[in-house]
């Protein structure tokens, strides 16, 4: 996606209870640069997701999204606590 519309993909109001508006850019995107069975991944806010999901099955395009394999990790700090993380790696696409 252009930055103007990984911007608007990115925050999608929480409060919001429509957010057809904030996907008309974008759709007009895929319509423009996508092709039948193109690959498209697609991930973020629950209800955008569905809605473009949904799309592209009807374009005939194939949605993807990406498995992540999480690892917790503890690192000792010098005065002697314990820091908790996180390592995620990428696993594979799975198609929707």
């Amino acid at each position: 996606l252009p930055d103007r519309l990984q911007s608007i993909w990115s925050n999608i109001d929480p409060y919001v209870e429509y957010i057809d508006d904030k996907l008309e850019g974008i759709i007009k995107w895929i319509d423009k640069n996508a092709n039948k069975n193109d690959y498209v991944l697609i991930q973020g806010d629950f209800g955008a997701t569905y809605q473009l999901v949904e799309y592209c099955k009807a374009k005939g395009l194939r949605p993807i999204y990406s498995t992540t394999e999480r690892e917790a990790v503890e690192t000792r700090e010098e005065n002697n606590s314990l820091m908790l993380g996180h390592r995620v790696s990428h696993v594979r696409y799975r198609e929707y």
